[in-house]
């Protein structure tokens, strides 16, 4: 609802507030090669000819989360060495529309195995899922890893 929504019961909206926040957990984001701006794990090519642009303010939006695609494409030479040069075995890729939040999500983070439950259970052919982000002042990423959304057209 709006913010004159909010404003006029916020006793009722605080506490939803409250639990949809805490649902927004913070992510170590891992980035590519700098000269690296986009990988398309399907077709094994990277895309190096755009600088990769700063996130410097508070945004929300919508990031693809993909599982590795360890058994797909063994036989293309690209994306076997991007694979091996740039993302360690079993972290997800991560990005947004604009791919200002383009990276890797290592299996050592610690919300790394709720996020793949969520995808497992809920996404897209069990291997993507769409979250809700948020890009903190200080370029700190929390995603509502709670709540998979519906497929979006990127």
């Amino acid at each position: 609802c709006s913010e004159s929504c909010q404003k006029s019961d916020w006793i009722a909206h605080k506490s939803q507030c409250k639990l949809t926040q805490s649902e927004y957990k913070r992510i170590v984001l891992e980035q590519p090669p700098a000269n690296v701006t986009n990988f398309n794990w399907v077709r094994g090519t990277a895309d190096t000819g755009r600088a990769r642009r700063p996130v410097s303010m508070r945004r929300h939006c919508v990031v693809k989360i993909q599982v590795p695609l360890d058994n797909m494409n063994q036989s293309n030479t690209l994306t076997r060495v991007f694979k091996q040069r740039y993302s360690a075995p079993g972290q997800l890729l991560i990005y947004d529309r604009e791919k200002l939040i383009n990276g890797f999500i290592p299996s050592s983070d610690s919300n790394y195995y709720d996020i793949v439950n969520a995808i497992e259970k809920e996404g897209v052919g069990k291997v993507k899922g769409y979250f809700y982000a948020i890009v903190d002042g200080d370029n700190k990423l929390r995603i509502n890893i709670a709540s998979i959304q519906p497929p979006e057209d990127f």
